[in-house]
């Protein structure tokens, strides 16, 4: 009759729990699976003396960043003792439900221990997941009486390295530079749906991680093939030895087309320079500002939820060009703690920015007089990125300044108007909050880094010297 197993304290499970975490995240490797059991039988057999085969069938889910989905009926942990010794455990786990990218998938786990400890073999019928078909993961348990919460880890440089690549590619080929010469259609109009185009085609080359697994709220799915659901496309840093904080990247275009020198090229920049970063494809037009900015705030607390998984630290910065430094404004005066009691484990994670960088995107519409016959009393505003008076006072960020607000850095060309960046940096001054600003007499708006690689072809070194003087910024700030 084999002996009865005596289960540890919940006190040596956590510990052995942290601890195998611990090892998992030493060796370099990150969590890709969480699964959740619990059991709902034990079918115990004894086919001869000594010898005893307990199946145990389970329901659960599966959590995480890459994949999240539902065990499927059939699954069942099969354990054989001999002697009152585990002699093989073997659990299969067949799931359902979406990958990271949004799409439906099935994941298949076999997770087997005959006595060196856990071993899983992972297939995925997702493109996005492929890197674990015949990836070499480890599982790490952790323990509970009504069943264990499996987490798998495995090396997520592949992934990663593709979207590094990715990046090297499409900034070296110029692919979403486009000159301003072809911004326009024959009729004189601009070319949306052309300009939106070049960044989708560039955007499929990567892998992104959609915000909402399961849509963004108010997602149109009829628009998807040209307004895909929102995402972010994580990108390491470069020779990072250590965590380090992300930079969420956010392209400019008017909330209506899409600048790609602005997102891309300049995130490839960061990531050069030692940073991480999240390129932003956030919803615009049909959609309205409050879209954009929760996807912002969104993506703001994925990168805290997921900081493990991902090898970064809490801190997050928001840069942004144009409206997307209207976005990143509006995220950094417009901010909450997250809420503790959310079901959704992101939803729980504070959208507050550790520091906000404006790239020609600090227009005060508020706090600065709007030219001649333009009645700052009247109810109603002719500013075409807000639908009535109350949004505009909302979205302007000079009047929205506390001492919460993060620190800023601000640059532009004097040809978008400095009183713009004076006015914030008189409403920053006000409140105590510190600030960076750069202003420089050539260029126009548009630049992106200034080095030719934009839509306006420019290159102006002098102006240029934002990025780095932008880089040792955020290393103050402890990113």
């Amino acid at each position: 009759m084999a002996q009865e197993f005596k289960f540890p304290s919940p006190e040596e499970l956590a510990a052995q729990y942290r601890a195998g975490v611990e090892a998992q995240l030493t060796a370099g490797r990150r969590e890709v699976l969480r699964i959740d059991v619990t059991l709902t039988d034990h079918i115990k057999e004894e086919p001869e003396p000594g010898y005893m085969i307990l199946t145990l069938p389970f329901t659960g889910f599966a959590d995480g960043l890459w994949f999240r989905g539902a065990v499927q009926p059939g699954a069942a942990d099969v354990q054989r003792w001999r002697d009152g010794k585990i002699e093989r455990l073997c659990a299969d786990y067949w799931l359902e439900g979406r990958d990271f990218t949004g799409n439906k998938c099935r994941v298949h786990v076999v997770n087997v221990d005959e006595g060196s400890g856990w071993k899983p073999t992972v297939t995925a019928d997702s493109a996005a997941l492929s890197f674990l078909n015949g990836a070499d993961c480890f599982t790490v348990m952790e323990m509970r009486r009504v069943g264990p919460i499996v987490h798998i880890f495995t090396d997520l440089a592949p992934m990663h390295a593709h979207n590094a690549a990715a990046l090297d590619a499409v900034c070296a080929e110029d692919a979403v530079v486009r000159n301003v010469s072809k911004h326009r259609l024959p009729d004189g109009s601009i070319d949306i749906a052309g300009n939106l185009k070049i960044w989708n085609d560039a955007l499929g080359r990567f892998t992104p991680i959609v915000l909402w697994p399961d849509g963004a709220p108010g997602f149109k799915s009829e628009l998807a093939d040209v307004h895909p659901q929102p995402s972010i496309v994580f990108v390491p840093a470069k020779g990072a030895d250590t965590p380090r904080g992300t930079v969420v990247v956010a392209h400019g275009g008017g909330f209506e087309t899409r600048t790609g020198c602005e997102g891309m090229n300049v995130a490839k920049y960061f990531v050069d320079a030692g940073f991480n970063a999240a390129i932003l494809t956030y919803r615009i037009k049909p959609y309205g500002r409050f879209d954009a900015m929760y996807d912002m705030q969104r993506a703001i607390r994925l990168l805290r939820a997921y900081k493990d998984v991902l090898g970064v630290t809490d801190k997050v910065a928001v840069m942004g060009f144009s409206a997307g430094g209207m976005l990143g404004a509006n995220c950094a005066t417009h901010f909450d703690a997250g809420d503790p009691d959310a079901a959704d484990a992101v939803e729980r994670e504070s959208c507050r920015p550790d520091a906000a960088v404006l790239g020609y995107g600090a227009f005060a519409f508020a706090g600065l007089p709007g030219g001649f016959f333009a009645d700052p009393f009247a109810d109603f505003t002719r500013n075409p990125f807000v639908a009535n008076k109350k949004e505009l006072i909302y979205f302007a960020p000079e009047v929205n300044i506390t001492p919460e607000t993060p620190p800023f850095f601000i640059w532009q060309t004097n040809s978008d108007d400095p009183r713009h960046s004076f006015t914030l940096g008189q409403a920053l001054t006000a409140v105590g909050i510190p600030f960076e600003m750069h202003l420089f007499p050539e260029g126009v708006h548009g630049l992106a880094l200034a080095d030719g690689h934009n839509d306006l072809a420019m290159n102006l070194p002098h102006v240029a010297r934002w990025a780095s003087l932008c880089a040792e910024w955020l290393s103050e700030q402890g990113l």
